[in-house]
């Protein structure tokens, strides 16, 4: 057959090709959906194979859409290309080829983040150099499954060849023309039908999504400016623009205040409150902390704002909702120049460190904590630790790190006696942090997941590392003067709403974390259900200290009785969610697909019943609320970031909405 372009040869290969990506697609996609008792809306009763199979191709409409539009793309250029008809065709195939892969991977990654790769994930993994996104990628390729993928692209490739034979006689015996007008109109019937049926499924479009386009639209829309901040509210401000204590608001009386003179702020990497025995978690995992919740006030109702360290280090520091933005201002604003926990202790005499059993390179929070006037700054790479640096197999340096107790070791000899004078110290944990470390052979936790007994084993070593820590403070005669804060950064996911990892959604499993003020003489083992965030924590330690907030932090004490009752969360690394907490009742809302969900957290802890229909009141205030913190919060943060001076007149530009 001649190659001009009066000949359809390679329309015959492209078409042939496209048919063979979209048969694959199906095939994909077939091993996703989800029939039966607990599978997808409208699927629990499906049994025949007709019927399963008439679903799974309504699931692929993205995937098929996907393909017609490629191909048209490419039969276009054909008939243009002149002399370039084969190296046209050639690039289709690399692209059909990719797509599959694509496909491929996707499957594996919407097991453990719930929806496709994107952009403002690989930002917030630094650009595949965090586990997170490996692990997404990588962790379930393997041998077996790298060679069914090969496998799976040579057989589309070869099915490509076999439909193409197929196609030379239809078309001798239709034309070509003919061919290609019945394939327009069947793409004409099906998919605005199957559109409208797709839309009335109730079936999560993200886990639908071709991950190519996904991706792509991540990368063309990626921008700092969510889409609350055109939404009209006629909400105030008054939930999160900075403000001074009211008198006499603190339950924190006088007497309490003058116990403590020094302040330990424990965070432990990646540790949801369902971890914790004190919480009632049924592991024993943390029998260190679970004794000293007797001498402690243990907090039921505290979130991280965003699932991200970076973001939790800015908000425990700075007490400030961190940016509503995929972007980390850690890494952008490294050197922004703001009042910090460390920094207003430091002015008043106290030693200060930080110190972290990972790499604090990542995310620039390296050079961020040196602007924070810490008089140390050490992390794995600078501490001695017996046991070397723990890379869980991962070859790139900035996920390594080491055992929790070196730092607790380094603690020790750090920490002054009852005769030195007043220290704040921040200690990091890392051994929870995916891949998750052990040392030593691992104890057996009773749960079935490999993975979680391993993140079990990591928990309770970062626990003996805490058991550690005060016993430094009891032989140096400062346990009854210091106030430990235990408290976690942001939750981790085993599955829970079709995640693995924690920093994609926001429901409880990403952001409820535990906070623990272990205050011998102080506390007696209360259970306080205040309601508040990682912001309010340097507020709560300046309060027991009895010192007055920087009238910038936007956070509360939670002992203060002028809280509002409201806890905001975003998550910007798969798409614009925005949360809020109020009491039990918690909506989360996507901005990009302008859904709803609310849960009832007393009756529905686990999040499984959304009851976002039956109250559009509720949802229709929570997403003004929403518009009306992002509306405030978006300039706040640009008015700071332009802000070099610490007078009344800057100050109040910048808190002024």
């Amino acid at each position: 057959m001649s190659t001009s372009k009066a000949s359809p040869l390679y329309e015959v290969r492209l078409l042939a090709t496209a048919a063979s990506l979209g048969f694959f697609l199906f095939l994909v996609r077939s091993r996703m959906i989800e029939f039966g008792e607990d599978g997808w809306p409208g699927l629990q009763k499906v049994r025949s194979l007709s019927a399963r199979a008439a679903w799974t191709l309504l699931a692929t409409y993205n995937d098929l859409l996907y393909v017609v539009v490629i191909a048209a793309a490419f039969v276009g250029l054909l008939f243009v290309a002149g002399a370039h008809r084969k190296l046209i065709y050639r690039v289709f195939l690399g692209v059909a080829i990719l797509s599959l892969a694509a496909a491929l991977a996707n499957r594996l990654i919407l097991e453990d983040l719930g929806r496709p790769l994107n952009y403002q994930w690989l930002y917030y993994s630094d650009f595949l150099r965090s586990q997170e996104a490996k692990n997404a990628i990588f962790a379930k390729l393997s041998r077996k499954q790298a060679l069914l993928t090969v496998a799976g692209l040579a057989a589309m490739v070869v099915l490509a060849r076999l439909l193409e034979k197929g196609l030379e006689p239809l078309l001798r015996r239709w034309g070509w023309r003919r061919v290609m007008i019945s394939v327009l109109l069947i793409a004409l019937i099906f998919f605005p039908l199957a559109g409208l049926r797709l839309a009335r499924t109730g079936w999560d479009p993200l886990r639908l999504a071709n991950p190519v386009v996904f991706f792509a639209h991540s990368v063309f829309t990626a921008r700092p400016k969510p889409k609350l901040l055109e939404r009209k509210t006629a909400v105030d401000s008054g939930d999160f623009v900075p403000r001074p204590p009211t008198p006499g608001s603190s339950t924190v009386g006088p007497r309490n205040r003058g116990r403590i003179r020094n302040v330990v702020l424990f965070v432990l990497e990646s540790v949801a409150e369902r971890y914790v025995g004190a919480y009632g978690a049924p592991y024993g995992a943390t029998p260190n902390l679970d004794a000293a919740a007797s001498r402690a006030a243990v907090f039921a109702r505290i979130s991280a704002h965003c699932p991200s360290t970076t973001s939790s280090l800015t908000s425990l520091l700075l007490s400030i909702y961190p940016s509503v933005s995929y972007k980390s201002l850690t890494r952008e604003h490294s050197e922004i120049s703001f009042p910090s926990i460390s920094s207003e202790l430091a002015r008043r005499g106290y030693r200060t460190s930080f110190w972290s059993s990972a790499d604090s390179r990542f995310g620039k929070m390296d050079v961020f904590l040196r602007h924070r006037r810490f008089e140390r700054v050490e992390d794995y790479r600078s501490l001695p630790c017996p046991g070397g640096a723990l890379s869980g197999g991962i070859n790139n340096p900035l996920l390594f790190g080491m055992d929790d107790q070196c730092i607790t070791d380094a603690f020790r000899s750090w920490v002054p006696d009852s005769s030195g004078p007043p220290f704040f110290a921040m200690l990091w944990t890392m051994m929870t942090h995916y891949p998750y470390f052990a040392t030593g052979k691992e104890m057996e936790f009773g749960v079935p997941d490999r993975m979680f007994n391993r993140y079990l084993n990591a928990l309770h070593r970062g626990d003996e590392a805490l058991g550690d820590l005060l016993r430094a403070l009891e032989d140096k005669h400062v346990a009854d003067s210091t106030l430990v804060v235990v408290v976690g950064d942001h939750g981790q996911a085993f599955g829970q709403h079709h995640q693995i990892a924690h920093g994609n959604k926001i429901y409880e499993e990403n952001v409820h974390v535990p906070l623990i003020l272990i205050g011998p003489g102080l506390f007696h083992g209360e259970r306080i259900t205040t309601l508040g965030g990682l912001i309010d924590v340097g507020p709560t330690v300046l309060d027991i200290l009895g010192i007055d907030p920087p009238p910038l932090w936007q956070g509360r004490s939670l002992f203060r009785t002028d809280r509002t009752g409201r806890v905001y969360l975003y998550a910007p690394y798969s798409h614009d969610l925005f949360g809020l907490r109020e009491g039990d009742r918690k909506v989360i809302y996507s901005a990009a697909y302008d859904q709803t969900e609310l849960y009832d957290l007393s009756a529905d802890p686990q999040e499984t019943v959304n009851l976002a229909a039956e109250a559009p009141h509720t949802v229709r205030l929570a997403q003004e609320r929403l518009a009306a913190w992002v509306q405030y919060q978006y300039p706040f943060l640009r008015r700071l970031l332009g802000e070099r001076t610490e007078g009344s007149e800057a100050l109040q530009r910048v808190i002024q909405p």
